[in-house]
């Protein structure tokens, strides 16, 4: 009986024997090799423990050589202000807003707050694609807001935190929240 090249699935031709435990292995292969791939691998979680002006994210133990996609999905609790994502602690880089198509310079983007003041869910999915030297570039998601980020001088290879800050002094990010970091192979 042929074979596929990739999963060696079966490949019946018409004088072979068709049998329900060939079906049942390739049903098998094909749920293992789909869950391999759209597996999302935890690399850390941080909660924060007191509320403070910013949070500095330490990503320098990141291996962005590892990762198509490093996925941080945040939970945040703060007060009634949308939230900057700057990295190394800098004010590099512009982000670009889809739907307003306007743009802001400073930071990677933004997590905007609802008019109730609360933090959304938020998925920032950074592409390294298996090359350090890119500068960083990715995408904010959040209900139905999405940001590009580009145009920083910042490399994944020299990236060593993120900072998250609202957008005004008056705005604190506070205890309870959580970050989480995932990555896709």
């Amino acid at each position: 009986m042929l074979q596929t090249t990739n999963y060696q699935l079966n490949q019946w031709e018409s004088t072979d024997r068709i049998l329900r435990t060939d079906f049942n292995r390739d049903n098998a292969a094909l749920d293992a090799a789909l869950a391999k791939k759209l597996e999302l691998i935890p690399i850390r979680e941080v909660v924060p423990s007191a509320s403070a002006n910013a949070i500095e994210l330490d990503v320098s133990d990141i291996d962005f050589s590892q990762w198509r996609a490093v996925i941080m999905e945040t939970a945040l609790v703060g007060n009634k202000y949308d939230i900057l994502i700057r990295p190394n602690g800098g004010t590099t880089g512009t982000y670009y807003h889809m739907a307003s198509t306007s743009q802001n310079t400073g930071s990677l983007g933004m997590l905007n707050c609802t008019e109730d003041g609360n933090l959304p869910t938020g998925l920032v999915i950074f592409l390294p694609l298996y090359c350090p030297a890119r500068k960083i570039m990715g995408m904010i998601l959040q209900n139905r807001t999405f940001y590009y980020s580009s145009d920083t001088e910042v490399t994944f290879q020299d990236l060593t935190s993120l900072t998250l800050t609202p957008w005004t002094s008056k705005g604190t990010l506070d205890s309870g929240g959580k970050i989480t970091f995932l990555g896709v192979k």
